[in-house]
């Protein structure tokens, strides 16, 4: 039975996501136990955790032995106080069954949705924090429970080892739940404050202020807690500080009053990253985002709704009692990017027309499942509240108070705009432009950037990929080190990196006394980025288009490779080699291997493992008698003659895909014509992946041209092409856009658009009669993103 629910999961992945706001699932739970009712609501009132077993049907299809209980703090008392079945549940579908899974998650949270007559508060709480920081996703479901409706439900992604491996890379590192150990009623006396008592981890206040989720980790919790408190020069050694920042900036703005800067301290996880050493912050619980039911606990201390609106994101400064924001505050540095960041969200979505468009969008999928809902919230029954508390405080029957989304949001923006420190002169960053855009080792490579009102300018670089910490350049305006004209007010600097085969990121910091800005706005979470090639023989028709370095338990295939022939010519493979990392790792291909125009070949590691999974593929050639490592490493492929024809140094952690290390899915190349060195050039297989056939997602870029969210670029055409091809690209907003062509050595030989380009699909036409036959680049440049697509000359 496990093996067959396994399949139809994967089968199925690619049709329904579990998580997608604009869908309602149905899903009907048939428990074992008559009694099931009566039994966890006792392992509820007892803090047990134990599941009861039921058959569960989602979508038509049935899932057997799953775990199901209730869950929740708040939101299962008042359920169970007011008579509701509609309690809060936890699913687990490889309780009993292991690798059973629901659309590829194994476990699922569902809200009861109890404080919230329109439905969506949490969702667009999670939603908003996604844009800034890794956050779980949401979805929705229609419940039943033995074949009776229970109602409406929103599905939380849980934070657990699938959570961590996906948004970090890795997930044995030490995972801490931040909430007070207590059922809701009782006194609580601890909280997850960060506040330092003492070496002793079994101490009362950190044994009932947090939950230790992995095996071990409460030294790493108390080594934060004594960093934060007493040597915090060191502390982005240990926390992802920046991430912290957007935390709290986005909690403020909305504002969140159920999380760390709030009424209350928790709803909210850390874990320690392997990767980088740090620890990451991640938010819980956002049902009460825009104040939501929070209104009630402040009016029954005294206050009233103005207290919702003007909470003061700088009333914890010097407030010692929550260590992490006052401490962290306490550094000028992070107190300007604090200010940053909260100004970056007011200019992107702080507003009533972006809300109340989001509003009415999710609403809009859900509204005949919420308006049938049997198990509303009983003070909501005396009204049709589903939208009207979209734009409207609400004041129910018996007098409980519900905030409004758009009826918060702009008093609060009154609020905020009026703050000394939101009224600051802040610098501008007006452009960055990279030149040598696709530099070779030893290269160099100089930014510009077009700063004003600002004191000191620096470039923020990394070549980890794993930690947040960005080493600081300082920029100058004086017109020596490649600045062209001194006093210009576009500074420069050479980027004090250049070995092949690196990933290099980095973003603009620009700030004067009193403000800070940086460039991407969105900064340390999104950046620009290049890679250094190791020379022209890099480049070729043969590509590295494919990688299976780690094959999930129950489709084992051995280490895998497909390399393609982007090209219309035939190719003799003969005495090619294959390398990884280490130099002593070699394998040599046999003679008289062709690979004709527009194919592919598959290097096995494991031949007769590989030929089991994947039978129809007969292009294939192996064994190499070394292992691709999990952890990452580099794959190289050279000629006959020892020349370096396509290298790729893939990771497991973001920013590349992270599914493909053992949990099925292979690394694939989004398009042979993208540069397979960077990481946004590849994607995640469907199912197993494809092997010796298109990728999955190539052939998505056949379908219709959607216009994206921001900025994208579908495949030039004809490429490779001989003398004129086409270039596509798609815009969402009106940009000024600059689109050049670069030859092979970073030199820019022609200007093909310079202006102000409407939004919408667009397509241009390159004429290169006059160039000979190689490789050349496209790329298009705006303030806030510099893009490239490889094209081929052939003649």
């Amino acid at each position: 039975m496990k093996s067959i629910l396994v399949f139809f999961t994967i089968c199925t992945l690619t049709s329904e996501e579990l998580f997608d706001n604009s869908s309602v699932h149905s899903l009907n739970i048939q428990f074992y136990n008559t009694n099931y009712d009566q039994i966890l609501q006792y392992y509820w009132g007892n803090d047990d955790k134990t599941y009861e077993l039921a058959t569960i049907e989602f979508n038509d299809q049935i899932y057997d032995s799953v775990g199901v209980r209730y869950k929740g703090n708040s939101t299962f008392f008042f359920t169970q106080a007011y008579g509701s079945p509609k309690y809060p549940l936890n699913i687990d579908l490889n309780l009993i069954h292991e690798n059973q899974n629901l659309l590829g998650y194994n476990k699922v949270k569902l809200s009861n949705v109890i404080f919230d007559p329109t439905y969506i508060k949490e969702t667009i709480g999670y939603l908003t924090e996604s844009y800034y920081l890794p956050t779980p996703k949401t979805g929705y479901v229609n419940v039943s429970i033995n074949g009776q409706l229970i109602g409406l439900y929103v599905s939380v992604e849980s934070i657990n080892k699938q959570f961590l491996f996906d948004r970090f890379g890795n997930n044995d590192g030490t995972l801490i739940k931040c909430e007070p150990q207590f059922q809701y009623g009782e006194v609580y006396d601890a909280f997850p404050s960060l506040i330092w008592y003492g070496s002793d981890s079994t101490s009362y206040e950190y044994q009932k202020g947090y939950e230790l989720k992995s095996d071990t980790g409460w030294s790493d919790l108390l080594e934060l807690i004594n960093t934060l408190n007493f040597d915090l020069e060191n502390i982005e050694n240990i926390l992802n500080v920046d991430r912290v920042l957007w935390f709290f900036a986005v909690s403020m703005i909305m504002p969140d009053l159920d999380t760390y800067t709030g009424i209350y301290m928790h709803n909210y996880y850390l874990y320690k990253n392997t990767l980088s050493g740090q620890f990451e912050i991640i938010p819980w619980d956002k049902d009460n985002t825009f104040g939501g039911a929070q209104i009630n606990d402040i009016i029954g201390q005294g206050g009233s709704v103005y207290d919702i609106y003007n909470w003061d994101p700088f009333q914890f400064n010097n407030d010692m009692s929550r260590p992490l924001i006052s401490q962290l505050l306490s550094v000028p540095i992070f107190k300007k990017t604090y200010i940053a960041h909260m100004r970056t969200i007011l200019d992107q979505i702080y507003n009533v027309e972006f809300f109340q468009n989001l509003a009415y969008e999710l609403q809009s999928g859900i509204e005949n499942y919420a308006q049938n809902d049997p198990n509303i919230f009983w003070p909501f029954t005396f009204g049709n509240y589903f939208q009207y508390n979209v734009n409207n405080h609400l004041i129910t029957f018996g007098g409980g108070n519900w905030c409004g989304i758009t009826s918060t949001v702009m008093p609060r923006i009154d609020f905020l705009m009026n703050l000394d420190e939101f009224n600051n002169q802040a610098p501008s960053i007006l452009s960055v432009t990279q030149e040598n855009d696709v530099p070779n080792e030893g290269e160099q490579v100089t930014i510009f950037a077009e700063v004003y009102n600002a004191d000191t300018i620096e470039l923020m670089y990394s070549i980890d990929p794993h930690t947040s910490n960005f080493t600081s350049v300082q920029m100058f305006d004086d017109g020596n080190n490649n600045d062209i004209i001194a006093d210009d007010g576009i500074y420069s600097v050479v980027i004090p990196f250049n070995e092949g085969g690196r990933n290099v990121r980095y973003f603009i910091r620009a700030q004067n006394d009193d403000a800070l800005f940086l460039m991407p706005r969105t900064a340390e979470n999104s950046y620009y980025e290049y890679s250094i090639g190791y020379g022209e023989d890099s480049i070729n028709s043969i590509v590295i288009n494919e990688i299976n370095y780690n094959s999930a338990e129950n489709y084992e295939s051995g280490d895998w490779i497909e390399i393609y022939n982007n090209s219309s010519q035939l190719q003799n493979l003969s005495n090619w080699i294959l390398k990884d990392q280490n130099n002593d790792n070699s394998f040599i291909f046999p003679n008289n291997i062709v690979l004709m125009p527009y194919q592919y070949l598959i290097i096995s590691n494991n031949q007769n493992l590989f030929l089991q999974r994947y039978y129809n593929v007969e292009n294939i050639i192996g064994d190499f008698n070394f292992g691709l490592n999990s952890n990452g490493d580099i794959i190289r492929l050279y000629d006959e003659n020892n020349n370096l024809i396509d290298v790729v140094s893939y990771q497991n952690s973001y920013p590349w895909p992270t599914q493909p290390n053992g949990n099925g899915p292979t690394l694939e190349l989004v398009d042979p014509m993208d540069d397979n060195f960077l990481p946004n050039s590849w994607s995640v297989s469907d199912n197993y992946g494809s092997p010796g056939f298109i990728n999955d997602s190539s052939e998505l870029l056949t379908e219709e041209f959607i216009i994206p969210e921001k900025f994208s670029y579908k495949r030039a055409y004809p490429n490779p092409f001989n003398s004129i091809t086409t270039i596509h690209f798609s815009l969402k907003n009106d940009l000024l856009l600059s689109i050049d062509i670069y030859n092979i050595k970073g030199k820019k030989i022609s200007n093909l658009k310079n202006q102000i380009i409407k939004s919408g699909n667009h397509k241009l036409s390159w004429n290169a009669e006059e160039f000979s036959s190689g490789v050349y680049f496209v790329r298009f440049t705006s303030k806030t993103f510099i893009k490239t697509q490889k094209l081929i000359l052939l003649k």
